[in-house]
């Protein structure tokens, strides 16, 4: 077993346990005033009576054993917690209303304590509650083997779900694989049998055309169709805007179920652990740029690195090109561009979509980067997408600065699972056989344009910036245009993005 992955995880798990004790009169507060309203809420699932008492009762639970709870040690923490929850409630609670009662609950303590802490704190009480979370679903009576069926969990869930989709993704696009109601609107079955075989380059796109032609099944108030990724498919589930928030944070959970129930066999216990909060961080990214952002922190996070470096592949040019870096100098990634065929370490070996391990960067990278990021050690980790046999990038990792060291069994192991999720994050933003803001080489823009797009950088709006370069708002929204055309982004704030990264604006 890594001893540091072992030490990291004790610490984060330290730091959320402390977080939470330190806090526990504001979520008594938080938590005492929301039961105090919710007899009066009428919004799914709070108008069933019965969840509502299980719900109340959890509540209650977690409010009353938070200071014995923030004590327990991470080791003894699962069989203490069993033993207490076994203790008070036995067997009267199915699978669902354990995955969305703690659901809730979680989402209640986060919205109580998300104006303290920072967001390590944030981290480590995530972590902390992935192991309270744990606990209580082992609970779960023996005559169930824990297997989170989303269907049959859809089904029972008091939250109106008109339909659910399975996609499966194939050459670039999503297609509809199956199409599946709740038994209470089975009838809407036959008459939607001919959207089976939609298709769309993006989820987002389908997801549109799925609303635009299934509706809701019935009367019932606006609709929301929430993206979810399990087990290398992707699911679209319609419910209404105001149940959404549960059903996202529900999801979240069933999420972990099931890696848990996959790994459980496969990894040693911090491994696993690591792989799954990980996930869930990466799965709560809004854009590209968090996507990377998270991917990069989770394996310093979770992973014995200092350093990552994330880029992206092109190939139509064969050259990696820098998208982030996290303890680089940021900037300085951003700017490369580089021709894979002259790096040596891909010389003398054969490209592979498993992890380099470099011992001696001088001897495998070029020398400008060598000096520039001071490498020693370090590992070039593929993102591969295998279901379409693409590379979109690669991770690049090492432990520091001028650090020497070796990579463990245990640690390749994991690094290949964190790259292989990764990927899979990353592959919503893969059009046209490269990651969406990837911009050609040596893109101009004029004098004009970087004006213009530099005030939108600054904050300030078409008209204002039109006041500032005494020119009309139409004019200044051509520059923009041409600016967005010019760097291939979709938005003009993706191309502030663009040319913030390529040193065009400041």
């Amino acid at each position: 077993m890594n001893t540091t992955l072992q030490q990291r995880l004790d610490l984060l798990w330290s730091v959320g346990a402390s977080f939470l004790a330190d806090n526990r009169f504001l979520l008594y507060h938080h938590l005492s005033n929301w039961l105090n309203r919710l007899s009066d809420d009428p919004i799914p699932p709070w108008n069933d009576p019965l969840f509502r008492q299980k719900s109340i009762q959890m509540i209650h639970w977690f409010l009353e054993a938070i200071p014995s709870l923030a004590q327990m040690d991470r080791r003894s923490f699962g069989k203490n917690v069993h033993e207490h929850w076994q203790s008070r409630y036995v067997d009267d609670w199915s699978l669902h209303e354990r995955i969305l009662c703690m659901s809730v609950l979680e989402n209640l303590v986060f919205q109580a304590l998300h104006a303290v802490g920072h967001p390590q704190q944030h981290q480590a009480l995530h972590y902390w509650f992935f192991h309270l979370y744990q606990a209580i679903w082992s609970t779960v009576s023996d005559n169930s083997d824990g297997q989170a069926d989303l269907r049959e969990l859809l089904d029972g869930l008091p939250i109106p779900i008109y339909w659910s989709a399975r996609l499966y993704r194939h050459q670039g696009r999503y297609t509809l694989k199956e199409l599946m109601f709740p038994s209470r609107l089975a009838k809407s079955r036959a008459a939607s049998a001919h959207v089976i075989g939609y298709s769309a380059e993006t989820i987002d796109q389908l997801a549109g055309m799925l609303k635009t032609a299934l509706g809701k099944g019935e009367p019932t108030a606006d609709l929301t169709v929430i993206p979810y990724s399990l087990k290398q498919e992707t699911w679209l589930i319609a419910t209404d805007i105001t149940a959404a928030p549960y059903l996202k944070t529900f999801l979240v959970f069933v999420h972990r179920l099931n890696t848990l129930q996959h790994q459980r066999l496969s990894l040693y216990h911090d491994f696993k652990d690591s792989l799954i909060m990980f996930g869930q961080s990466v799965t709560r990214a809004k854009n590209l740029q968090e996507t990377l952002e998270r991917i990069a922190a989770g394996f310093v996070q979770y992973l014995p690195f200092e350093r990552v470096a994330i880029f992206a592949y092109s190939p139509a040019e064969d050259a990696g090109i820098g998208m982030y870096g996290y303890r680089y100098n940021d900037h300085a990634v951003r700017k490369i561009r580089q021709h894979i065929p002259d790096i040596p370490v891909y010389q003398e070996r054969k490209r592979t979509h498993q992890p380099i391990f470099v011992p001696d960067a001088a001897r495998g990278i070029p020398s400008q980067y060598v000096k520039q990021f001071q490498l020693q050690s370090m590992v070039i980790a593929p993102l591969f997408l295998a279901e379409d046999n693409t590379v979109l990038g690669a991770a690049v990792l090492d432990q520091g600065a001028g650090k020497p060291f070796e990579l463990s069994a245990d640690t390749l192991t994991t690094l290949l699972k964190f790259c292989k999720f990764s990927a899979h994050s990353l592959s919503k933003y893969w059009k046209n056989g490269q990651l969406l803001g990837i911009t050609p080489p040596n893109v101009q823009l004029s004098p004009r344009e970087k004006d213009a797009l530099q005030l939108m950088a600054d904050g300030l709006s078409m008209s204002e910036a039109a006041q500032v370069l005494s020119i009309s708002e139409f004019t200044v929204r051509d520059y923009v245009l041409s600016a967005v055309r010019k760097l291939k982004a979709a938005n003009r704030t993706q191309a502030v993005a663009i040319a913030l990264r390529m040193g065009l604006i400041s």
